[in-house]
């Protein structure tokens, strides 16, 4: 596979494929060009190469949350299939269907997930990922999202922009149902190498008014600096 694509990939185009820890999913099919995919701590994925240009991925992660008067759990497992294509030349395209079983402390959901991530011919990098999950009796779950973002470099540095959205419902509180509509918007960029802003906004719409949210956010992100 690395072979096939690797004398396709533009040499201005590494810049995009070498920041692993933002482009998770570009796995080691563009290694030969770039660099190596950097795994996210407690998660752990086999990509097993099937043929031509299939992969199926097995992943789970864990996670948890320790608080004073609480303490969460939740994590996933997880089968998807993977699809390596070039659509056009210098463009390149990384799909996936899958299933998800999502673990929390109170009750487990199945989920359908779809994406698809493509490096496009004039170095812009585009992600969009979308998942339905399973109705869940008198618990509030995340029914369908969608989200998305684009990467691009502006005035030589990185510029990221991101939009998702959520529904989540089913949930009950005193006997009054629980549903949710989260809207949100991001824009983050590196204004140095060891600097990056970032600037959103969050509204959360809910049918109990003690829920809704309306925020902007607000990133500063400092890194290591090697003298």
């Amino acid at each position: 596979v690395c072979r096939r694509l690797k004398d396709q990939i533009a040499p201005e185009h590494c810049f995009y494929v070498a920041d692993c820890a933002r482009l998770k999913n570009l796995r080691t099919t563009f290694k030969n060009c770039c660099g190596l995919l950097i795994v996210p701590a407690r998660k752990s994925c086999a990509k097993n190469y099937l043929k031509d240009l299939w992969h199926l991925d097995v992943c789970g992660s864990t996670q948890r949350t320790h608080k004073d008067i609480t303490d969460q759990n939740s994590g996933h497992f997880s089968v998807s299939a993977v699809r390596l294509f070039t659509s056009a030349p210098f463009k390149h395209h990384h799909a996936t269907v899958g299933v998800k079983r999502y673990f929390a402390t109170s009750y487990i959901q199945n989920q359908l997930t779809f994406g698809i991530e493509t490096i496009h011919n004039n170095g812009l990098f585009s992600e969009i990922s979308a998942t339905l999950g399973e109705p869940l009796e008198n618990t509030l779950v995340t029914r369908k999202s969608l989200s998305g973002s684009l990467r691009m470099q502006a005035w030589g540095k990185p510029l990221m922009t991101s939009a998702g959205y959520s529904a989540a419902k089913g949930g009950k509180l005193f006997g009054v149902d629980w549903d949710e509509k989260t809207t949100s918007f991001n824009v983050t960029y590196q204004l140095f190498s060891s600097v990056t802003l970032g600037v959103g906004y969050t509204i959360t719409d809910s049918t109990i008014d003690y829920y809704d949210v309306s925020k902007p956010n607000f990133k500063l992100r400092l890194t290591a600096i090697e003298l």
